[in-house]
């Protein structure tokens, strides 16, 4: 049991969001690298979903589902087992085991604004607390974030463990040079990721030929939307649909007010499309020279900063070029070797 591994795989029967991309992608590479047995633990009573393809060794446990499978089902099977370490990779774990390692991808539900419902804010508030007392050592995926955790709960700087996000997309997109010439934005629908401000800013823009594509559930922003000629909506798209927009986009707007890393932005620069980002400290520790930075408050500045993109060739090969330094700066396999160390010095 001593060279055994669990994961707690609950996040691959949840939809594919930026939390269980990282679960997902951490825990591939783990297995593909570590040296010792890797299990990933599902519910018994729950299915994977289709966007998952991964060579886990799985095992199915329990009868309940979602957390009351996490806090019941999966720590009564550890402890059956000698209470192997057990490795949590989205934001909770099961709060009465203490051999394990948790994540806290950032702390938004502490922002005072309304971002998620009540009882999600709730729920986490009670468990966030716990989860940092019964855990080794928790992860999260940025600088920004460590500091957050760190000043909030007062731990000390070897308590936090930076593994920061990758690149999950490979280059098989088709590069169309007869494509419409357009703006992207890729996010989830949340007031957070600031997509009306974009929206207003692009609506600014009044004498180029450039549409606007969203890649999200953009439903809250319907009446903005519906009857714009100039603005297209993906709601579900495929890896390699999500590569050629990137590879074919003039930019990427990505004006979050809050974010605890933000995956699309770096994708952005791998494919070399600029990007503009709202002017938030992680965005600065991460993309450094590699992207222009706004107030996300301020519509009028977004709209020039995608207007300068638009007419000025030079900016758009400088940040095209920065763009390629910092992408590459992250890996999954080097995020899951940080993981590996993680555990060795445990």
């Amino acid at each position: 049991m001593k060279n055994k591994i669990y994961i707690n795989g609950r996040f691959l029967t949840q939809n594919l969001g930026g939390v269980q991309r990282f679960a997902y992608e951490i825990s591939k590479n783990f297995v593909d690298i570590s040296k010792k047995e890797v299990v990933v633990l599902i519910p018994k009573s729950q299915s994977i979903l289709k966007c998952y393809k991964y060579k886990f060794v799985l095992h199915e446990i329990g009868f309940n589902k979602g957390h009351f499978w996490e806090q019941f089902d999966l720590v009564n099977f550890l402890k059956k087992n000698g209470n192997p370490l057990l490795i949590n990779l989205t934001n909770s774990c099961p709060i009465f085991y203490s051999n394990q390692i948790s994540t806290i991808h950032d702390l938004s539900i502490y922002n005072k604004k309304n971002w998620h419902s009540f009882l999600y804010k709730l729920f986490y508030k009670m468990i966030i607390p716990k989860m940092i007392r019964c855990s080794h050592k928790i992860l999260t995926v940025s600088e920004f974030s460590k500091k957050e955790i760190i000043n909030k709960f007062n731990l000390l700087d070897d308590d936090v463990k930076v593994i920061n996000n990758a690149i999950s997309l490979s280059k098989t997109g088709n590069k169309n040079i007869k494509s419409d010439s357009y703006i992207l934005f890729v996010g989830a629908s949340s007031s957070r990721k600031n997509l009306f401000n974009a929206i207003e800013a692009f609506n600014k823009i009044k004498d180029r030929n450039v549409r606007f594509k969203i890649v999200g559930l953009a439903n809250r922003y319907r009446r903005l939307i519906e009857n714009n000629k100039k603005i297209d909506v993906y709601n579900q798209i495929n890896d390699n649909e999500l590569s050629s927009l990137y590879l074919n986009a003039e930019l990427l707007i990505f004006p979050s007010f809050y974010e605890g890393f933000g995956i699309p932005p770096i994708e952005a620069m791998y494919f070399g499309c600029p990007v503009i980002v709202s002017n938030l400290e992680v965005f600065k520790e991460l993309y450094q020279k590699a992207a222009i930075y706004i107030d996300p408050h301020n519509v009028d500045q977004m709209k020039n900063s995608m207007i300068e993109i638009l007419d000025n060739k030079s900016l758009r090969k400088d940040l095209i070029n920065e763009g390629f330094i910092q992408s590459e700066k992250f890996s999954w396999k080097k995020s899951s070797k940080s993981l590996i160390d993680t555990i060795n010095k445990l």
